[in-house]
């Protein structure tokens, strides 16, 4: 039976995952599943009011964070809806915390947030590494057909304008089917261009979605 979760959060951590699962909130899960994931200790200063001697006194609480360090890529594509997913995750684990809070007389420790971060690496050739990034770029035809709507998220090299299309991109690579996400199509006799969200083929079957 787990004991404290700032001791060993694993058992916790998986409860939480459950939790996810079961709220149908695979894109937090998601992040918890493919994150480096720590617990960092910080100290966090309370002012007590101490109303006779008219005099305040500052407390220390040692509280700790959750940090979720992700890849670039990922980092990317779930940015913008980042502080959502860190209130949705600290909800369910301080649900999974419940009935396990310190019975110690002395100040006990206490869960503070969650923190979604960019995983670095050694940042040996950089500068290498990005010039090879810009040799590669250069005009893409793929999700630029609503100018109106320009597909601003990167995953795996390619462009997307919904987490929803991240997601059925990752289920179809799992299945090893050949598909084009977000291609562009011209109807050579009106010069007029189609992007459907999905071209997947199939055992000579072709499939739009």
């Amino acid at each position: 039976m787990p004991e404290s979760f700032f001791a060993d959060p694993t058992p916790f951590l998986k409860s939480a995952c459950q939790i996810l699962f079961e709220q149908g909130n695979h894109e937090a899960l998601k992040i918890l599943a493919e994150g480096e994931v720590k617990l960092a200790k910080y100290k966090e200063v309370f002012e007590e009011k101490h109303d006779q001697a008219y005099w305040q006194c500052p407390t220390h609480v040692f509280c700790y964070r959750l940090e979720i360090a992700l890849p670039v890529a990922i980092f990317q594509r779930v940015s913008q809806f980042q502080r959502c997913i860190e209130t949705q995750i600290f909800s369910v684990i301080s649900d999974a915390l419940i009935g396990y809070e310190s019975e110690s007389d002395e100040v006990e420790d206490r869960f503070g947030y969650v923190i979604i971060k960019i995983k670095h690496g050694d940042g040996e050739n950089w500068q290498k590494e990005a010039r090879a990034r810009l040799a590669r770029s250069g005009t893409n035809n793929q999700g630029r057909v609503r100018s109106d709507n320009i597909a601003s998220i990167v995953h795996h090299g390619l462009l997307f304008r919904s987490i929803a299309e991240v997601n059925l991109f990752d289920a179809l690579k799992r299945a090893r089917l050949l598909f084009a996400p977000l291609p562009v199509f011209v109807k050579s006799s009106e010069g007029s261009r189609v992007e459907p969200d999905f071209f997947i083929i199939n055992e000579g079957v072709m499939l739009i979605v």
